[in-house]
């Protein structure tokens, strides 16, 4: 006869498999990497041989246990107030280092025959990825996400090891997009939003982007297709395949299915992003206004052919900002905005920072509870956007926000900047929080 104990373990290993084979017939299957991962520091770009902490993920390399080498340095206080007119990130003290992060995770073996792809939703600076010492990729982006297919990389049904090596800002390359604030006198490294390996068939839901229009009833879904097919090497070799779109409409937070459906069929590019929109009518919508964040979930399904490839809800509001004359509207009626600044890469630098930006109760509090016992109805994230959790608490919460983008100094190269600045917008433009889309503030720049 089995004690409780074994019954537990047994239970738990039967909830494991199921859920193995279930993930294995959905099309999108999710590994959460957000925890605990192996951290080390290093002067030279090689490896340690050793890691001798830990950091979490998401945040940034101050919360390193043991504490890093120059880690006060990051928090220094003046014994008194003094003014500067400005920092110069070029005249810091602090000796640049690598920054390593490293963790293991098992690949169920029924994941094998999927197309992985790992995504850090923001890392700074100059982020490089290895997969079982296989170089996955680089990105010098520092605002939007981190992704790299690894499928070759990977060994389904074992152990795996994930290494992101991620740089000074004194490595940020001269293209960057921005990334000085004068009034800054650090900027901390770190994987500083969540992480995850994500598995689904040849044709990918690479971006998203949901476009409400309350005058003419109706919301655009617009879609970057990322298709893992190989492409053409042989003459008459495939270069296009069947696409299948199909959005669906229902409730955020009651689930009810609104009866909206639409779908599109279309011929994607081999090895290559194709863009897709389609109009999906929401007439008598409920609106997203602050004292109503009414929200709706687009299911978004991906068919290649008539196989299931890829799904992702999405949420968004019904709403319409705008100017007319000297006041902003919303929805067509004219609206105040009350409210303040949030400048969190600064608090960043504050040693009581610690990992509260990463804290969704703080967060639900700094952005829903305080606002409503003040009556504010809006804020400014300054000078550095947040976390998407951040924008997600927002949304439900009616806070509308004016979103800036780290430029205050002329820094970046035009192309690299239209290339960030438009993933900027795919990543993050379905928030209806987010009323104000701030470039560069109390600057200039073509």
């Amino acid at each position: 006869m089995r004690t409780a104990r074994q019954l537990v373990v047994v239970a738990a290993a039967f909830a494991f498999l199921t859920s193995l084979l279930y993930a294995a017939e959905e099309p999108r299957y999710t590994i959460n990497l957000n925890g605990t991962w192996d951290f080390e520091q290093s002067e030279k770009a090689f490896v340690p041989q050793d890691f001798t902490r830990k950091a979490p993920v998401p945040g940034l390399i101050t919360l390193a246990e043991p504490k890093i080498e120059g880690y006060e340095t990051l928090f220094f206080r003046p014994g008194k107030a003094e003014y500067r007119e400005h920092y110069n990130l070029l005249e810091s003290n602090r000796k640049p280092r690598y920054n390593w992060y490293r963790r293991k995770v098992f690949i169920p073996k029924e994941m094998e025959g999927t197309c992985a792809v790992l995504t850090l939703l923001k890392s700074q600076y100059v982020t490089n990825i290895l997969v079982n010492g296989i170089d996955v990729g680089t990105s010098i982006a520092c605002f939007t996400p981190v992704e790299f297919p690894v499928t070759n990389a990977l060994r389904f049904g074992q152990d795996n090891e994930i290494l992101v090596r991620v740089g000074d800002r004194a490595f940020l390359p001269s293209e960057a997009a921005g990334n000085i604030d004068k009034e800054k006198a650090n900027y901390i490294p770190g994987i500083w939003d969540d992480a995850y390996l994500s598995f689904t068939g040849k044709l990918r839901i690479w971006r998203v982007l949901l476009l409400p229009n309350v005058s003419e009833k109706k919301a655009t879904v617009k879609l970057l297709v990322r298709s893992f097919y190989p492409p053409q090497t042989t003459y008459g070799g495939l270069k296009e395949d069947i696409c299948r779109v199909r959005v669906s409409i229902r409730e955020k937070q009651s689930g009810s299915d609104t009866g909206i459906v639409c779908e599109r069929q279309l011929k994607v590019g081999r090895d290559n992003l194709t863009e897709i929109a389609l109009d999906v009518p929401m007439a008598d919508a409920h609106l997203w206004t602050p004292d109503d964040p009414f929200l709706y979930t687009a299911g978004v399904s991906l068919y290649d052919g008539n196989k299931p490839s890829d799904a992702v809800d999405i949420n968004f509001g019904m709403r319409d900002f705008g100017r007319k004359g000297k006041h902003f509207t919303l929805n067509g009626k004219q609206i105040m905005l009350r409210g303040t600044n949030i400048t969190l890469h600064r608090f960043f630098e504050d040693p009581d920072c610690n990992a509260l930006p990463w804290d969704r109760q703080w967060v639900t509090k700094l952005l829903s509870d305080i606002p409503r016992q003040l009556d504010w109805n809006a804020m400014r994230i300054c000078v550095g956007v947040a976390p998407k959790f951040w924008y997600d608490i927002a949304d439900q919460s009616g806070l509308l926000l004016q979103n800036e983008w780290m430029y205050w100094q002329n820094h970046g190269w035009d192309e690299q900047i239209r290339t960030e600045y438009t993933d900027w917008v795919w990543a993050d433009g379905s928030h209806p929080s987010i009323a104000v889309w701030d470039a560069i503030n109390e600057n200039w720049d073509p």
